[in-house]
Protein backbone atom coordinates (compact mmCIF):
# COMPACT_ATOMS: atom_id res chain seq x y z
CA UNK A 1 0.00 0.00 0.00
CA UNK A 2 1.55 3.54 -0.69
CA UNK A 3 1.39 6.61 1.44
CA UNK A 4 -0.96 8.17 -0.56
CA UNK A 5 -3.68 5.84 -0.72
CA UNK A 6 -3.82 6.33 3.17
CA UNK A 7 -5.65 9.50 4.37
CA UNK A 8 -4.61 12.91 3.84
CA UNK A 9 -3.91 13.61 7.69
CA UNK A 10 -1.63 10.24 8.45
CA UNK A 11 0.52 11.66 5.47
CA UNK A 12 0.70 14.94 7.50
CA UNK A 13 1.06 13.46 10.99
CA UNK A 14 4.05 10.92 9.94
CA UNK A 15 6.06 13.70 8.39
CA UNK A 16 5.39 15.74 11.33
CA UNK A 17 6.77 12.74 13.50
CA UNK A 18 10.03 12.04 11.13
CA UNK A 19 10.77 16.04 11.17
CA UNK A 20 10.32 16.37 15.16
CA UNK A 21 12.10 13.27 15.42
CA UNK A 22 15.33 14.53 13.65
CA UNK A 23 15.12 17.58 15.39
CA UNK A 24 14.83 16.09 18.87
CA UNK A 25 18.57 13.31 18.12
CA UNK A 26 20.28 16.41 16.16
CA UNK A 27 19.57 18.74 19.09
CA UNK A 28 20.78 15.42 21.51
CA UNK A 29 23.76 14.66 19.32
CA UNK A 30 24.96 18.38 19.13
CA UNK A 31 24.50 18.97 23.26
CA UNK A 32 27.18 15.92 24.16
CA UNK A 33 29.49 16.77 21.41
CA UNK A 34 29.78 20.37 22.13
CA UNK A 35 30.23 18.54 26.03
CA UNK A 36 32.50 16.37 24.84
CA UNK A 37 34.64 19.16 22.64
CA UNK A 38 34.56 21.04 25.86
CA UNK A 39 36.80 18.65 27.72
CA UNK A 40 38.85 18.43 24.95
CA UNK A 41 39.65 21.80 24.75
CA UNK A 42 39.94 21.46 29.00
CA UNK A 43 42.59 18.84 28.33
CA UNK A 44 44.34 20.86 26.37
CA UNK A 45 44.47 24.12 27.93
CA UNK A 46 46.20 22.32 31.14
CA UNK A 47 49.13 20.47 28.24
CA UNK A 48 49.59 23.39 26.74
CA UNK A 49 51.66 26.64 27.14
CA UNK A 50 50.30 30.25 27.43
CA UNK A 51 48.53 31.70 25.03
CA UNK A 52 47.06 28.60 23.94
CA UNK A 53 46.49 27.02 26.97
CA UNK A 54 43.97 30.24 28.06
CA UNK A 55 42.89 29.96 24.80
CA UNK A 56 41.43 26.37 24.57
CA UNK A 57 40.37 27.34 28.28
CA UNK A 58 37.93 29.98 27.00
CA UNK A 59 37.08 27.62 24.21
CA UNK A 60 36.21 25.25 26.50
CA UNK A 61 33.66 27.24 28.29
CA UNK A 62 32.16 28.59 24.98
CA UNK A 63 31.62 25.09 24.46
CA UNK A 64 30.11 24.45 27.96
CA UNK A 65 27.35 27.32 27.08
CA UNK A 66 26.23 26.28 24.12
CA UNK A 67 25.65 22.50 25.48
CA UNK A 68 23.98 24.30 27.90
CA UNK A 69 21.89 26.77 25.85
CA UNK A 70 21.40 23.47 23.51
CA UNK A 71 19.63 21.83 26.61
CA UNK A 72 17.82 24.80 27.02
CA UNK A 73 16.47 24.99 23.40
CA UNK A 74 15.96 21.22 23.92
CA UNK A 75 13.19 21.95 27.24
CA UNK A 76 11.98 24.80 25.55
CA UNK A 77 11.13 22.93 22.25
CA UNK A 78 9.90 19.90 23.04
CA UNK A 79 10.50 18.33 19.84
CA UNK A 80 10.43 14.72 21.60
CA UNK A 81 6.89 15.55 22.95
CA UNK A 82 6.28 16.60 19.77
CA UNK A 83 7.22 14.03 17.76
CA UNK A 84 5.19 11.50 20.35
CA UNK A 85 1.82 13.39 19.96
CA UNK A 86 2.58 13.36 16.11
CA UNK A 87 3.53 9.48 16.27
CA UNK A 88 0.23 8.61 18.09
CA UNK A 89 -1.99 10.61 15.57
CA UNK A 90 -0.49 8.65 12.43
CA UNK A 91 -0.81 5.26 14.26
CA UNK A 92 -4.20 5.98 15.42
CA UNK A 93 -5.19 7.09 12.18
CA UNK A 94 -3.34 4.15 10.19
CA UNK A 95 -4.88 1.49 12.46
CA UNK A 96 -8.51 3.22 11.68
CA UNK A 97 -8.05 3.27 8.18
CA UNK A 98 -7.27 -0.41 7.99
CA UNK A 99 -10.31 -1.21 10.29
CA UNK A 100 -12.47 0.68 7.90
CA UNK A 101 -11.07 -1.04 4.33
CA UNK A 102 -11.54 -4.15 6.37
CA UNK A 103 -15.20 -3.25 7.39
CA UNK A 104 -13.81 -4.81 11.13
CA UNK A 105 -15.70 -2.47 14.15
CA UNK A 106 -16.52 0.19 14.61
CA UNK A 107 -17.21 0.25 10.92
CA UNK A 108 -18.41 -3.43 10.37
CA UNK A 109 -22.20 -2.89 9.53
CA UNK A 110 -22.24 0.48 8.23
CA UNK A 111 -22.85 1.74 4.57
CA UNK A 112 -20.03 3.58 2.24
CA UNK A 113 -21.34 6.78 3.26
CA UNK A 114 -22.27 6.15 6.93
CA UNK A 115 -18.50 4.17 7.20
CA UNK A 116 -16.83 7.44 5.23
CA UNK A 117 -18.90 9.76 7.67
CA UNK A 118 -17.56 8.04 10.78
CA UNK A 119 -14.03 7.57 9.74
CA UNK A 120 -13.72 11.03 9.45
CA UNK A 121 -15.56 11.56 12.95
CA UNK A 122 -12.59 9.70 14.01
CA UNK A 123 -9.81 11.48 12.94
CA UNK A 124 -11.52 14.31 14.17
CA UNK A 125 -11.44 12.66 17.34
CA UNK A 126 -8.05 11.65 17.60
CA UNK A 127 -6.48 14.99 16.76
CA UNK A 128 -9.12 16.52 18.99
CA UNK A 129 -6.95 14.69 21.39
CA UNK A 130 -3.74 15.96 20.98
CA UNK A 131 -3.85 19.59 20.33
CA UNK A 132 -0.23 20.79 20.89
CA UNK A 133 0.47 19.31 17.64
CA UNK A 134 -2.17 20.77 15.77
CA UNK A 135 0.07 23.55 14.11
CA UNK A 136 2.67 21.12 13.35
CA UNK A 137 0.51 18.37 11.54
CA UNK A 138 -1.29 21.13 9.60
CA UNK A 139 2.30 22.39 8.47
CA UNK A 140 2.42 19.03 6.60
CA UNK A 141 -1.19 18.84 5.32
CA UNK A 142 -1.93 18.61 1.95
CA UNK A 143 -5.78 20.02 1.96
CA UNK A 144 -6.13 18.91 -1.32
CA UNK A 145 -6.01 15.06 -0.32
CA UNK A 146 -8.97 13.11 1.59
CA UNK A 147 -9.16 11.36 4.12
CA UNK A 148 -11.22 8.81 2.45
CA UNK A 149 -9.12 7.77 -0.08
CA UNK A 150 -10.28 6.03 -3.14
CA UNK A 151 -8.33 3.24 -2.77
CA UNK A 152 -9.60 3.25 0.83
CA UNK A 153 -13.63 3.02 -0.69
CA UNK A 154 -12.70 0.23 -3.60
CA UNK A 155 -10.80 -1.97 -0.83
CA UNK A 156 -13.83 -1.77 0.97
CA UNK A 157 -16.00 -3.02 -1.92
CA UNK A 158 -14.03 -6.31 -1.97
CA UNK A 159 -15.17 -9.22 -1.29
CA UNK A 160 -14.23 -10.74 2.23
CA UNK A 161 -11.00 -13.28 0.48
CA UNK A 162 -9.81 -10.36 -1.53
CA UNK A 163 -9.45 -8.06 2.09
CA UNK A 164 -8.35 -11.06 3.93
CA UNK A 165 -5.47 -11.39 1.41
CA UNK A 166 -4.70 -7.68 1.46
CA UNK A 167 -4.80 -7.34 5.15
CA UNK A 168 -2.31 -10.32 5.46
CA UNK A 169 0.30 -9.14 2.70
CA UNK A 170 -0.07 -5.46 3.01
CA UNK A 171 -0.90 -4.67 6.96
CA UNK A 172 0.04 -7.78 9.19
CA UNK A 173 2.69 -9.35 7.02
CA UNK A 174 4.38 -5.37 6.01
CA UNK A 175 4.10 -4.52 10.02
CA UNK A 176 5.85 -7.70 11.41
CA UNK A 177 8.23 -7.72 9.10
CA UNK A 178 8.91 -3.86 9.97
CA UNK A 179 9.31 -4.72 14.01
CA UNK A 180 11.35 -7.93 12.37
CA UNK A 181 13.73 -5.64 11.44
CA UNK A 182 13.32 -2.62 13.70
CA UNK A 183 14.58 -5.13 16.28
CA UNK A 184 17.78 -6.86 14.37
CA UNK A 185 18.52 -3.43 13.99
CA UNK A 186 18.36 -2.42 17.72
CA UNK A 187 19.90 -5.44 18.74
CA UNK A 188 22.87 -4.91 16.28
CA UNK A 189 23.12 -1.26 17.62
CA UNK A 190 23.11 -2.39 20.85
CA UNK A 191 26.01 -4.78 21.04
CA UNK A 192 27.98 -2.45 18.61
CA UNK A 193 27.74 0.39 21.30
CA UNK A 194 28.64 -2.09 24.03
CA UNK A 195 31.74 -3.29 22.71
CA UNK A 196 32.76 0.15 21.86
CA UNK A 197 32.30 1.52 25.48
CA UNK A 198 33.94 -1.86 26.81
CA UNK A 199 36.98 -0.51 24.17
CA UNK A 200 37.04 2.69 25.37
CA UNK A 201 37.54 1.56 28.96
CA UNK A 202 39.83 -1.05 28.23
CA UNK A 203 42.02 1.51 26.61
CA UNK A 204 41.17 3.82 29.39
CA UNK A 205 43.12 1.35 31.62
CA UNK A 206 45.92 0.41 29.39
CA UNK A 207 46.83 4.44 28.88
CA UNK A 208 46.21 4.65 32.90
CA UNK A 209 48.71 1.92 33.40
CA UNK A 210 51.14 3.24 30.70
CA UNK A 211 51.04 6.96 32.41
CA UNK A 212 50.50 7.62 28.73
CA UNK A 213 50.12 11.91 27.71
CA UNK A 214 50.82 12.49 24.20
CA UNK A 215 51.94 15.97 23.96
CA UNK A 216 51.12 16.33 27.95
CA UNK A 217 47.06 15.59 26.91
CA UNK A 218 45.30 13.22 29.63
CA UNK A 219 43.97 10.90 27.33
CA UNK A 220 42.29 9.03 30.30
CA UNK A 221 39.83 11.74 31.14
CA UNK A 222 39.22 12.38 27.20
CA UNK A 223 38.47 8.52 26.96
CA UNK A 224 36.00 8.39 30.03
CA UNK A 225 33.80 11.61 28.36
CA UNK A 226 33.40 9.66 25.25
CA UNK A 227 32.41 6.82 26.89
CA UNK A 228 29.84 9.00 28.80
CA UNK A 229 28.70 10.16 25.88
CA UNK A 230 28.23 7.37 24.05
CA UNK A 231 26.38 5.58 27.07
CA UNK A 232 24.04 9.05 26.90
CA UNK A 233 23.21 8.31 23.51
CA UNK A 234 22.68 4.73 24.09
CA UNK A 235 19.66 5.47 26.65
CA UNK A 236 18.59 7.92 24.22
CA UNK A 237 18.08 5.90 21.29
CA UNK A 238 16.53 2.68 24.02
CA UNK A 239 17.96 0.27 22.07
CA UNK A 240 18.08 -2.76 24.37
CA UNK A 241 13.78 -2.18 24.78
CA UNK A 242 12.86 -1.27 21.46
CA UNK A 243 14.81 -5.20 20.57
CA UNK A 244 12.73 -6.73 23.15
CA UNK A 245 9.51 -5.16 22.42
CA UNK A 246 9.58 -5.22 18.96
CA UNK A 247 10.73 -8.87 19.13
CA UNK A 248 7.72 -9.84 21.11
CA UNK A 249 5.54 -7.75 18.74
CA UNK A 250 6.74 -10.09 15.54
CA UNK A 251 5.70 -13.15 17.91
CA UNK A 252 1.97 -11.71 19.15
CA UNK A 253 1.53 -11.11 15.59
CA UNK A 254 2.19 -14.18 13.87
CA UNK A 255 0.07 -15.85 16.77
CA UNK A 256 -2.80 -13.52 15.14
CA UNK A 257 -1.91 -14.28 11.22
CA UNK A 258 -3.14 -18.27 11.58
CA UNK A 259 -6.49 -16.85 13.57
CA UNK A 260 -6.83 -14.30 10.31
CA UNK A 261 -5.85 -17.32 7.72
CA UNK A 262 -9.07 -19.84 9.14
CA UNK A 263 -11.17 -17.49 9.29
CA UNK A 264 -14.21 -18.07 7.40
CA UNK A 265 -16.90 -15.14 8.22
CA UNK A 266 -17.45 -11.55 8.33
CA UNK A 267 -17.43 -11.39 11.83
CA UNK A 268 -14.39 -13.84 12.42
CA UNK A 269 -12.25 -11.62 10.09
CA UNK A 270 -13.55 -8.60 12.04
CA UNK A 271 -12.72 -9.84 15.10
CA UNK A 272 -9.57 -10.94 14.14
CA UNK A 273 -8.66 -7.33 12.40
CA UNK A 274 -9.66 -5.72 16.12
CA UNK A 275 -7.29 -8.06 17.62
CA UNK A 276 -4.23 -7.83 15.32
CA UNK A 277 -4.87 -3.88 15.56
CA UNK A 278 -4.93 -3.81 19.22
CA UNK A 279 -1.51 -5.52 19.09
CA UNK A 280 -0.08 -2.81 17.15
CA UNK A 281 -1.72 -0.12 19.20
CA UNK A 282 -0.77 -1.66 22.26
CA UNK A 283 3.11 -2.07 21.34
CA UNK A 284 2.98 1.82 20.16
CA UNK A 285 1.39 2.44 23.01
CA UNK A 286 4.23 1.19 25.68
CA UNK A 287 6.68 2.35 23.20
CA UNK A 288 5.62 5.89 24.03
CA UNK A 289 5.32 4.95 28.01
CA UNK A 290 8.67 4.00 27.76
CA UNK A 291 9.82 6.40 26.04
CA UNK A 292 8.83 9.22 28.48
CA UNK A 293 9.91 7.51 31.08
CA UNK A 294 13.46 7.57 29.75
Amino acid sequence: MRLEDYPATFQAADAASAAAQARHFALVLVNLGAAFLAACCVALSSAWPQPWGGRFGYAAALLLIVAVGVLWVSRARRDDQAWFDSRAIAESIKSSAWRFMMRAKPFINLDGTAAALAFADQVRQIRAARPGVEALVNKYLDVAQPDVTPFMITTRECALQERKSLYLEQRLLDQRQWYQRQSLKNEGSKNLYFWVVVALQLGAVGVAIAQWRPLGVGVVGLAVTLTASITAWTQARRHDDLAQSYALAVQELGEIRARIEMGVTEDSFSESVVESEAAISREHTMWMVRRKRG
